[in-house]
């Protein structure tokens, strides 16, 4: 049954796993794997780390089948000035190899269900503009296009989507 978690060591064979996947579809360099992957290593470490990543500002969560790790959302309960033009509430990735299942169009449907929890009654979702899979899952929830916005030092600009709770 998929839901969202609280990252836990749990998961953590699934979660390293999941980090090979990224770093083997070129999305994550060795170097940023090997910190990953060294700190879920050190199981006490992890958990803490975690834990307190779990800011009132920002929740962090992880969508989970089981014991396996399917992939992670982040909220943002408030968005300061550059979130607001650049990342808005929520971020999402699905590690490669369960793409194309659904289970991007579930992690950001209980993601909003958690929004909604919050207070949040508009969500600020924002993609690439060649994430097709992204504009659609946002879509599916009840994105709805705001603008497309450059940002410098990025090659493609990004997708700026609302979507009302």
């Amino acid at each position: 049954m998929l839901r969202l978690v609280f990252p836990s060591i749990k998961y953590q064979e699934s979660f390293v796993k999941a980090i090979q996947e990224y770093v083997d579809a070129k999305e994550l360099y060795k170097k940023e794997a090997v910190q990953l992957i060294k700190k879920a290593g050190d199981k006490a470490s992890f958990n803490r780390k975690k834990v307190l990543e779990n800011k009132p500002v920002s929740c962090h969560y992880w969508l989970v089948d089981g014991k396996n790790y399917i992939g992670r959302i982040n909220i943002r309960h408030k968005l300061n000035k550059t979130e607001q033009r650049e990342s808005g509430h929520i971020g999402y990735a699905i590690r490669p190899s369960k793409r194309n299942l659904g289970h991007g169009a579930n992690i950001l449907r209980l993601g909003l269900l958690k929004a909604k929890k919050l207070g949040i009654r508009e969500v600020l979702v924002i993609c690439d503009k060649n994430n097709i899979g992204s504009i659609k899952i946002i879509e599916a929830n009840g994105g709805v296009l705001i603008n497309e916005i450059k940002i410098k030092n990025q090659k493609i600009p990004i997708l700026r989507f609302r979507i009302k709770l």
